[in-house]
């Protein structure tokens, strides 16, 4: 990948090489910010399945509806597609399901963003204050790559 590389090149730059570090970091805690929303999504979808939302009677629903349900994984793609905001009303037949699909946004919408926001600034706060630091690393590494023989032509 070319823009890849031209990344790599881009933090010897000192205006735009702690930009490139704020990315490279800012990629790295998305993972764990998808394993802290994977394990939300599966806790939420858990309870959704201990509150009997597999009840669903054929004549409140259409055809469409019917077909999802009875797949196998419709219970965490119903979550899924709830944590985004589809409330999926008329499957929810219980009072304790349909508490919990209240409860459910805020935490997954609101304060998962609110934690991602707060990460992606943390993160940038603390390359900020090293920026200096930072670039001087960063050219020292690309100097040094540049300056051992490579294997490969390109």
């Amino acid at each position: 990948f070319m823009w890849v590389r031209v990344l790599h090149l881009l933090s010897v730059s000192e205006s735009l090489g702690p930009l490139v570090i704020v990315i490279r970091r800012i990629g790295r805690q998305t993972f764990t910010f998808a394993a802290i929303w994977t394990v939300l999504l599966l806790a939420f979808s858990s309870a959704f399945q201990g509150c009997g939302l597999d009840l669903v009677s054929a004549s409140n629903t259409s055809e469409a509806q019917n077909r999802m349900s009875r797949w196998e994984s419709w219970w965490l793609l119903r979550t899924y597609f709830q944590s985004f905001g589809e409330p999926f009303f008329d499957e929810l037949v219980t009072d304790s399901s349909i508490s919990i699909a209240i409860l459910m946004w805020p935490v997954m919408n609101l304060m998962l963003v609110n934690l991602l926001i707060a990460i992606m600034n943390d993160t940038y706060a603390e390359v900020k204050v090293q920026s200096k630091l930072e670039w001087m690393v960063e050219m020292f590494h690309i100097a040094k790559e540049y300056r051992s023989s490579s294997r490969f032509n390109a």
